[in-house]
């Protein structure tokens, strides 16, 4: 009995030992196998006129704006990510992003796909960028936004604030909404709202609770910093006289210089 007991403890530390060099050899295997490789991505198609998306503070020092939430306005829904997945609303935690359209997207030169980039992020004016696509090719778009609180020292003025005596999305008494440049002889920026204003989301009137919060910046005109945050940009791809006749297209746009101008969101 003792020495067969012996030689079964042999037998099973045997087996032991050869189970434990199997289970060392196939965590080896698939060390080196995947040795070097990233994460698995899934690309679902190749895309068209890829772009590189930058968003930028605008205020001087070219560092990307963080974590900004990011939405494609885009009718035709052919916006779709670098590897070829639609996509509406992405957060950006560095301020980076690619995209392109769906390889089904069909667009030339006088027949340019549009959408649009909405950015916000918290402090940040909000920027609604164009992006009109007319060749099938690489491309960049920087999208500068603006900090409230940390502007360039000249150029740009903003403000934000509440509107307080709003009761049933009425303006219970006048109120004056006012942004205040701090460089050169220039006014500040007023916005009168009489007595009596109502306050509309999507046509119908605002009834929530509370104070209604707004953004106000003004940009002034040959400002270098005030232009690349102008709403929509100066570029005119499509515009037609007052006879009909086309004076841009997207093959020959024009480009508008601003008097000043300011932006405002509620």
């Amino acid at each position: 009995m003792t020495n067969e007991s012996g030689a079964a403890q042999k037998g099973g530390k045997r087996l032991g030992l050869l189970a434990l060099l199997l289970l060392l050899l196939l965590i080896l295997i698939y060390y080196f196998c995947n040795q070097g490789k990233g994460p698995v991505v899934e690309v679902r198609e190749a895309i068209k006129a890829p772009r590189g998306v930058a968003f930028i503070d605008v205020n001087g020092s070219n560092k990307n704006v963080k974590d900004v939430k990011v939405t494609i306005l885009d009718p035709g829904n052919m916006v779709v990510s670098s590897n070829g997945i639609p996509f509406t609303t992405v957060g950006l935690s560095e301020g980076l992003m690619s995209i392109g359209l769906s390889s089904k997207a069909s667009f030339g030169v006088d027949t340019p796909y549009r959408f649009y980039i909405r950015a916000e992020a918290d402090g940040y004016m909000t920027n609604i960028h164009p992006v009109v696509i007319t060749k099938d090719e690489p491309g960049y778009i920087p999208i500068y936004m603006a900090s409230l609180e940390s502007l360039p020292p000249s150029g740009l003025a903003a403000a934000q604030s509440s509107i307080t005596a709003v009761e049933n999305g009425v303006l219970q008494r006048p109120d004056t909404l006012r942004a205040v440049p701090t460089w050169g002889d220039i006014a500040p920026v007023s916005i009168v709202l009489e007595k009596g204003t109502e306050f509309l989301c999507n046509g119908q009137r605002v009834t929530s609770p509370g104070a209604l919060s707004y953004r106000l910046v003004y940009g002034a005109p040959r400002d270098s910093s005030a232009n690349r945050v102008f709403p929509g940009g100066f570029e005119v791809p499509d515009a037609f006289d007052e006879t009909g006749k086309i004076i841009a297209r997207p093959s020959d746009p024009f480009f508008f210089t601003t008097v000043g101008w300011f932006s405002m969101e509620m």
